[in-house]
């Protein structure tokens, strides 16, 4: 009996500073960053969605989806990002602003893919690597139609052909029109934590800090 209320005060105690942290989080917000930690695969394996869109502040949106087809004697998967009122660069390591990158702009491209003929992979063309960025700019018209910038950031998980995987890691946007470097998530606002962080933070401001204490004593039993 003793192990089993150590173990779950440790786990209640794991939920209250996940908890802290997201309420933290909160209160040092900057009102013009958003950043939407999404930790979802797109591709063709189990588990993995068919597609993935964004909606952006106003009208604007984009949206990650596989894809499939053929060409003479060949097969294809590929992941493509696509926007409505987006332009993309990339792929990018971390640092970069929009307008400082010396490339053009897109509205369409797949950026992971692999080729194949009876199941066997021949090509493969992965530009979805580990942190790999893709900036963007956007048509802004709950801001008066002002161009705004932000990042998504992908990390290929499979390149095989019939494993086919990227992880869509989150995106950020600054809807202030300065131009947002990729990767920067600093006094960013993050959307409001799940029912289970909320329900943990609850639990703490009923325990308040007589109890937390109480309940790091139980944990170390």
């Amino acid at each position: 009996m003793k192990e089993n209320v150590s173990t779950n005060a440790r786990h209640l105690l794991t939920h209250l500073t996940v908890a802290g942290a997201a309420v933290l989080a909160g209160s040092a917000a900057n009102a013009q960053v958003t950043y939407v930690p999404v930790n979802q695969n797109i591709g063709f394996t189990g588990g993995d969605v068919n597609s993935l869109p964004v909606s952006l502040p106003g009208t604007a949106y984009f949206a990650f989806n596989n894809q499939s087809g053929s060409g003479g004697p060949f097969l294809y998967h590929s992941v493509d990002l696509s926007g409505n009122q987006v332009g993309f660069k990339g792929p990018l390591g971390p640092g970069a602003k929009f307008g400082s990158i010396p490339m053009s702009v897109w509205q369409s491209r797949s950026v992971a893919g692999a080729t194949s003929t009876v199941g066997s992979d021949i090509h493969k063309r992965p530009s979805a690597i580990a942190s790999t960025y893709y900036a963007f700019d956007f048509t802004d018209s709950a801001q008066g139609g002002q161009t705004d910038y932000g990042w998504v950031e992908t990390a290929l998980v499979d390149g095989s052909y019939n494993g086919l995987t990227v992880d869509v890691i989150g995106y950020a946007y600054d809807v202030s029109g300065n131009q947002l470097a990729t990767g920067v998530t600093s006094g960013a606002t993050v959307p409001e934590p799940g029912p289970g962080i909320a329900l943990a933070a609850l639990t703490a401001m009923t325990l308040g800090a007589a109890g937390v204490r109480r309940l790091k004593a139980l944990a170390r039993k």
